[in-house]
């Protein structure tokens, strides 16, 4: 250490020699980790002993205990890498894990070289994402099946899968010590908005399932009861449901819709959608899975001058106060190039705020929804089963959403990359999960940058 360095008595200052030499045993202790892997060896966790599998490399790295400052240094610069990819993505950080001994390898080359031309790695530059596809249910449970060997888990998943297809979506609710696990289908859209608050509370109704409702949609709020006296009328008459989305609705409108619905049974029932981003585009995806056009201001149109009977019925709807659950099989063509687009375009999105919309518009237009209940019959065995099945969700959803990229060639993808395909085409000798893939490459080539670039490290006891 420099004791010369004009900080306080309590500060280290090293060289990047030293913080190298931390940064080269600390990534021997994750190849360790990957070899203990790879030879099937048991672990602890939640209090259940379990045979590892490549999905626990993460665990396991987070988990390895350093012997210095410096090293602990190194180690927390690898972990809040691994920690946000877990977050954000299904593979990205077991990816990651499996390229950091080649990453620090690299980094020492440079150092040695004495080289001051750095490359960073810009995302947007990336063909990676050029090379996605979509993948079958058969190509994805090969690539699950070489991460993974809990039959239990497996038995689940391929249950769920059979049912949601390559463009559904899975998700878990929660454990049951009562009940055996169950797995129910739902063919439908699925929106994160529902009942007007106001209309719930003033009819003490929160779910509501209608068969054949005309819905209309409506980009303005209600302010007045007149505005809604003719949608009032119009339901009375023709003894129909109307369900009328729009940004919000007055406490009169609300009450006077209340006071109909409980008195006369005259359904017209208010869905109050979010003032953001996402509500506004949310109209746009209701409109094509419906087939109707939105009622907006902008476009010259008036509440007053909506024509009812102009706005088309769905099969079933099923509203609730925190969800608007749509089935109609009529316009798929439509949805379908609806989604192909948003998906495609999201690919291009670097903004995470913008692309967490519109992977929930995405989810939504989705509409084989599987929820998978665990039961006492799964959840008493082991509890390692839910991690391996969760796992094995997050995986299925992302490639759902994102395509696989082919790793076992790569002549087309970019030089930089290159280096890093040998580590992955030990173990995966099909694909990969995009997204992951992507991200994990990010995360490397971010690290790589970061270190290369470090001429000291500064360490505080205090």
């Amino acid at each position: 250490m420099n004791k010369n360095f004009p900080y306080p008595h309590f500060v280290d200052v090293g060289n990047k020699e030293e913080f190298l030499g931390a940064l080269t045993r600390f990534s021997k202790k994750v190849e360790n980790v990957i070899k203990r892997v790879m030879n099937r060896s048991t672990v602890l966790i939640d209090d259940d002993i379990i045979l590892t599998s490549h999905l626990d490399i993460p665990l396991l790295v987070l988990g390895i205990e350093t012997e210095s400052q410096v090293e602990f240094l190194a180690r927390n610069i690898l972990v809040a890498n691994i920690m946000s990819l877990e977050k954000h993505t299904s593979l990205g950080a077991h990816i990651y894990c499996l390229t950091i001994t080649k990453m620090c390898d690299d980094i020492k080359r440079h150092v040695a070289s004495n080289k001051t031309n750095l490359h960073y790695y810009d995302h947007t530059d990336s063909k990676l994402k050029y090379l996605s596809r979509r993948a079958s249910v058969d190509s994805i449970s090969k690539i699950l099946k070489s991460l993974i060997d809990n039959s239990t888990a497996l038995q689940i998943f391929d249950a769920a899968t059979s049912l949601a297809g390559a463009e559904g979506h899975i998700t878990i609710k929660d454990k049951s010590k009562k009940f055996e696990t169950v797995i129910e289908v739902s063919n439908m859209f699925k929106f994160a908005f529902g009942l007007d608050i106001n209309f719930v509370k003033n009819t003490k109704f929160s779910h509501m399932e209608l068969e054949n409702p005309r819905i209309i949609i409506i980009d303005g709020f209600f302010e007045a009861a007149f505005e809604i006296e003719r949608f009032l009328f119009y339901a009375s008459k023709k003894h129909e449901s109307l369900i009328v989305v729009a940004r919000g609705f007055s406490e009169e409108v609300t009450v006077t819709l209340a006071r109909n619905f409980v008195s006369n049974n005259t359904q017209v029932f208010p869905i109050s959608v979010p003032y953001d981003m996402y509500g506004a585009n949310a109209l746009k995806d209701l409109a094509c899975i419906v087939g109707n056009d939105v009622v907006s201001p902008l476009k010259g149109e008036l509440i007053s001058s909506v024509h009812i009977d102009e706005h088309k019925t769905v099969e079933k709807a099923v509203l609730s106060s925190d969800k608007l659950s749509i089935k109609e099989q009529r316009n798929l063509r439509s949805v379908k190039n609806h989604l192909d687009k948003l998906t495609e375009k999201q690919l291009g999105i670097q903004n995470d705020d913008i692309k967490k919309i519109l992977q929930k518009r995405i989810k939504t237009l989705l509409s084989r929804h599987v929820e998978i209940r665990l039961g006492k019959d799964v959840t008493m065995r082991s509890t390692a089963t839910d991690h391996r099945l969760r796992k094995l969700i997050s995986i299925f959803n992302e490639v759902c959403r994102h395509g696989i990229i082919e790793i076992s060639d790569n002549s087309h993808v970019n030089k930089s990359h290159e280096s890093l395909f040998p580590t992955l085409q030990k173990l995966y000798r099909c694909a990969l999960p995009a997204h992951s893939l992507e991200r994990a490459i990010e995360a490397t080539y971010a690290t790589k940058y970061l270190l290369m670039r470090t001429g000291a490290y500064v360490i505080s006891s205090d």
